[in-house]
């Protein structure tokens, strides 16, 4: 897992001197941005109410309360990592909130990805995860209206969740964390930094799994956040993982009990593993105070991109690979997994060993490998398949499949960087196999395409 602490120095974040004059916009719309972290100035003496409702106590059962007179700040995630927000800062006023919102501005109560006041003394401080790139509304108000005034806020890095064990699931040969038991928004981005996302469920026996697995996990019932969630737009649920949705498990939810509950989880509760709608910062104290994150890592070699799974484009006649061979394209008629393309040896200009391995095309057809400039993720529909890799295409040679749908190319006598003709030492190039599927074909195109494979060529 990433240090929050490291990726920030590797960020080269700094203190700006700026920072003291930000003070912060009255409306949403155009929130005044800030960047890195550091300790920023806001005044609300004069700012109006126009945003909504949230929970901002210790105890949910409170309900939706009001910030108001808010103000609002635009900032920019440096990295993929916990942040902490805070007015604890000496001198400050008393009676501050914060919300933070990941969507922009909202147009209902209760779609904060976390919210507080009154948790550390007089003041607020909430803790989420951030991804990289992604903006961030951050807004300060008070739950007492006649409270609001000036005063100083500071982002910082905080610590994400820790792993406490790890299981293999035999249905996909993935590898799944538990984790500590934090916000979803924390446990979503540890799962990225342990190279995956927040559990997706797919079918019965996945589901079956995580139960036996997870539930009783270190001898008690135990909650876990699914990446399930319908955060963006209430009611259209959808996978962190970007697969499609399509297996559900839900009893008597989703209901979106008191306006807030937007991320699915297995309740510890529920012996038969039946999920539920909840609130993504549960309190101490709650019932479902602590949730804890199941992290379902991919298996497969990190230079691989544009899988077939779904994930990504859905393949085109619903012919998405089942997941048996991790990183592989859309089924074809012989193998549900798909084709998956690897390489082996080391691509070296000066000593080229590289070869690209090719598993579970249809038996004995031929197979062209090319090669590209630019990554099509998440992918271009094409034949049985998707076209992962394009421009300035190179064929590198056409290979015939055995009887079990692998072929490599370690009989060429010339290197892969010679037959290609334009590589030089820190090029990064995308590779494919684009392989004849004639007598199963799922969409009767006859051709189909595996994985996409990244190399970034050395001296």
């Amino acid at each position: 897992m990433k240090h929050p602490i490291a990726l920030l120095a590797v960020a080269g974040l700094c203190l700006f001197s700026a920072h003291a004059t930000a003070q912060g916009a009255d409306d949403c719309a155009s929130a005044q941005a800030i960047a890195g972290t550091g300790t920023f100035s806001f005044n609300a003496g004069s700012a109006t109410t126009d945003g909504y409702a949230e929970n901002l106590g210790v105890n949910p059962s409170a309900g939706l309360r009001q910030l108001y007179k808010d103000v609002w700040f635009s900032w920019t995630a440096p990295s993929d990592a916990a942040y902490e927000v805070s007015t604890d800062i000496p001198n400050n006023h008393v009676f501050d909130a914060i919300a933070i919102y990941r969507y922009g501005c909202t147009t209902a109560d209760g779609r904060t990805l976390v919210a507080r006041y009154l948790n550390a003394g007089a003041y607020a401080t909430v803790i989420f995860g951030a991804e990289a790139g992604v903006d961030y509304l951050i807004r300060i108000g008070t739950p007492v209206e006649q409270n609001a005034g000036s005063g100083q806020f500071k982002i910082s890095a905080a610590s994400l969740p820790a792993s406490l064990g790890t299981a293999v699931y035999p249905g996909n040969g993935r590898t799944y964390h538990i984790l500590e038991p934090p916000s979803w928004s924390l446990a979503q981005v540890a799962a990225i930094n342990l190279g995956g996302h927040l559990v997706t469920v797919n079918d019965q026996g996945e589901q079956d799994w995580l139960q036996q697995t997870f539930h009783n996990w270190g001898g008690e019932p135990q909650s876990f956040w699914l990446g399930y969630n319908d955060a963006e737009v209430e009611g259209t649920w959808v996978w962190a993982s970007g697969e499609t949705p399509g297996y559900e498990n839900w009893t008597g939810a989703p209901n979106n009990g008191n306006g807030w509950e937007h991320y699915a989880h297995f309740r510890h509760d529920h012996a038969d593993g039946t999920w539920n709608d909840l609130i993504g910062y549960p309190d101490v104290g709650f019932f479902y105070n602590e949730v804890h994150g199941v992290v379902e890592a991919l298996a497969y070699d990190p230079n691989i991109y544009c899988v077939g799974d779904g994930s990504g484009t859905p393949c085109p006649c619903g012919n998405n690979g089942d997941g048996s061979l991790a990183g592989a394209g859309c089924a074809n008629g012989q193998y549900a997994s798909g084709a998956r393309l690897t390489a082996t040896g080391t691509p070296s200009i000066s000593s080229d060993t590289l070869v690209l391995v090719g598993e579970h095309t249809e038996h004995n057809q031929s197979g062209l490998y090319f090669q590209a400039n630019n990554d099509l993720s998440p992918g271009n529909l094409w034949g049985d398949g998707l076209q992962c890799a394009g421009g300035q295409l190179k064929r590198l040679g056409v290979r015939f499949s055995d009887g079990t749908g692998y072929s490599d190319t370690s009989v060429w006598a010339t290197p892969i960087s010679v037959k290609a003709g334009n590589v030089s030492a820190g090029d990064t190039k995308y590779y494919q196999l684009w392989y004849r599927n004639p007598y199963m074909s799922p969409c009767a195109a006859q051709f189909n395409a595996s994985n996409g494979y990244k190399i970034t060529w050395l001296p």
